[in-house]
C-alpha cells in the first residue's frame, strides 16, 4: 500500500469518525440547550394526612434543593483513593502487563502489544488526574494531584520518545487528533451553538457531515505537514536521553 492510497483510507476514516464525533456532540448540546424545564418554587405534599412522618428537613424544601448533590469539598486522600480504587487497580494491572509483555521473546509482537498498554496507562493516568477536586484544602490531596500530573507528563514523554521506531510513522495520528479536537472544541461547537442549526436535525446532519469532512481534511494534511519537524525533534531528545543514560 502507498503513502498517498494510506492517506486517502486514513481521511475516509477520519471524516467517518469525525462526523459521528461532531453529530453527537451538537445533538447533545442542543437538547441540552432546549430540554431545560423550569421547575416550580415547592410542591405541596401528597402523603395522606394520616401520615406525619415527614421530617422537618423536607418540609419547606424544594425539588431543586433535595436533588442537588454537595461536593466534597473537604475530601481527604484517604477519600479520594478510595472512591478510585478501581482505577488504581486497572492502571497497576496495565503497567505490570506492559512490563511483562516486553520480555517476550518475538520482539516486534512484544513492543507493539508493550506501546499499546503503554498508551492505555497514560488515559487511564489522565482520567484519574481529572477527577480530582479542584477546591480542596487537603494539603495531602494537592501535593498527590502535583506529582501524579509530573508523572503524567513524564510518562506521556517516554512513550513518544522511547517508542520512536512506533511514532515515526503514526506520529500524525495524534497530531491530526490534537488539532481537530482543538478547532472543533474551540471554534465550530460555540460557532454551532449561536446558529439556529440545532433545531433542524436534517440540516443539523447535513452541516456536520460538510464540517467533519473538511476540518478532517486540512487537520489530516496539517498533521502531515507538522510530522516531520516533530520526529526530528524527538529523534533530537531521544539522542539527549539517550546521551544521559549511557
Amino acid at each position: 500500500m502507498t503513502k498517498n492510497r494510506l492517506l486517502s483510507w486514513l481521511e475516509g476514516t477520519a471524516a467517518a469518525v469525525s462526523f459521528l464525533m461532531l453529530l453527537s456532540t451538537l445533538t447533545s448540546r442542543g437538547v441540552a440547550g432546549t430540554a431545560a424545564v423550569p421547575v416550580p418554587e415547592s410542591v405541596p405534599s401528597v402523603r395522606p394526612a394520616g401520615n406525619k412522618s415527614e421530617t422537618s428537613r423536607s418540609s419547606g424544601t424544594t425539588i431543586v434543593e433535595h436533588a442537588a448533590v454537595k461536593p466534597k469539598t473537604d475530601m481527604t486522600l484517604s477519600d479520594l483513593l478510595e472512591d478510585n480504587r478501581a482505577l488504581l487497580e486497572v492502571i497497576g494491572v496495565f503497567t505490570a502487563v506492559s512490563v511483562f509483555i516486553g520480555q517476550l521473546q518475538i520482539r516486534w509482537f512484544a513492543h507493539v502489544l508493550s506501546f499499546l498498554f503503554m498508551v492505555l496507562v497514560v488515559v487511564l493516568c489522565v482520567e484519574l488526574w481529572t477527577k480530582f477536586p479542584r477546591d480542596t484544602d487537603s494539603f495531602k490531596v494537592m501535593l498527590f494531584q502535583g506529582t501524579l500530573a509530573i508523572a503524567v507528563f513524564f510518562l506521556f514523554l517516554d512513550l513518544f520518545v522511547d517508542y520512536r521506531d512506533i511514532w515515526r510513522y503514526f506520529l500524525f495520528v495524534p497530531i491530526f487528533v490534537a488539532i481537530f479536537y482543538a478547532v472543533l472544541t474551540w471554534f465550530v461547537v460555540p460557532l454551532a451553538r449561536k446558529t439556529p442549526v440545532h433545531r433542524n436535525r436534517a440540516l443539523l446532519k447535513l452541516a456536520a457531515l460538510a464540517v467533519a469532512v473538511v476540518l478532517s481534511y486540512y487537520s489530516l494534511r496539517l498533521a502531515v505537514q507538522i510530522e516531520p519537524s516533530v520526529n526530528r525533534f524527538l529523534d533530537a531528545l531521544n539522542k539527549l536521553v539517550s546521551g544521559w543514560s549511557g
